[in-house]
């Protein structure tokens, strides 16, 4: 993942230009809306963008600074965002054991998975089997909200359609390869 997210044409919303936005205030009601504030730009930024993972570096750089008024997140309130993003089911951990880096989810864990079963079918791809390379990364599927995934994130995905019986992964040792979206 590039360390450079930010296209310098990207429009952000007014208050990323406002100096406070960026100390989290110690009012609990003005901090809870900041904090809906910055989970509001994050997605959006991240969906519009196709970023699937941040880490606190990363989103540091890209994020959580603006040069142009001279503020910066620093790294506690960083933590904090993060922690929202999950606990609003916004972000999951990449690794719970160290609660760290996210997986940003701007459509939930089921909308995901409707949407990449709905896909299947509307590529007549029921019963067939593809590569996960293929899902996302294939120029026939450019269009699709799903192209360029992290594939880590599309394998938990396609792990819990598979638990509802609605795929078959199949692995080539430890690493999942394909998948099979079944009727």
């Amino acid at each position: 993942m590039s360390s450079n997210l930010i296209n310098p044409k990207y429009k952000f919303p007014e208050y990323f230009y406002w100096p406070f936005f960026f100390t989290l205030q110690s009012n609990g009601e003005v901090r809870r809306k900041q904090i809906h504030m910055w989970i509001d730009l994050i997605l959006k930024f991240c969906q519009d963008n196709k970023v699937w993972k941040l880490t606190p570096e990363i989103f540091s750089i890209n994020l959580g600074q603006n040069p142009k008024i001279n503020r910066k997140l620093d790294h506690k309130d960083i933590e904090i965002i993060f922690q929202s993003l999950v606990s609003v089911k916004k972000a999951v951990f990449i690794n719970p054991k160290k609660p760290v880096d996210i997986y940003i989810l701007w459509k939930s864990f089921n909308e995901w998975e409707q949407y990449l079963y709905n896909a299947a079918m509307n590529r007549q791809s029921l019963d067939k089997l593809e590569t996960l390379d293929y899902i996302i990364e294939d120029d026939d599927n450019k269009n699709e909200e799903y192209f360029n995934m992290d594939k880590n994130l599309l394998i938990s995905i396609l792990q819990r359609l598979e638990s509802k019986g609605k795929c078959g992964l199949v692995k080539d040792g430890d690493n999942y390869i394909a998948v099979k979206f079944i009727r």
